[in-house]
């Protein structure tokens, strides 16, 4: 059995830079998952440089989830 001290390393493979900590939201719990999953923490996504079709499926989903919210606090009014 090969112990972790004995295993060999690529040397060849340079490292990947760490991603900025200078993000607004951070757990300290999932930080190390972040980074490994998804290359860093949570970012916005920005809507103006995703492609068109893309971008108007984002916006109705918001619409649709705004106006379903509308409806509930409506409704609960009455």
């Amino acid at each position: 059995m090969v112990s972790i001290n004995e295993r060999h390393v690529q040397e060849t493979l340079e490292t990947r830079p760490h991603v900025e900590q200078n993000e607004r939201y951070q757990d300290s719990h999932l930080t190390s998952i972040q980074q490994i999953e998804g290359g860093g923490t949570i970012k916005r996504v920005n809507m103006n440089d995703i492609p068109l079709p893309l971008r108007i499926f984002g916006y109705t989903v918001k619409i649709i989830f705004i106006l379903l919210v509308a409806g509930v606090i409506i409704v609960s009014l009455k």
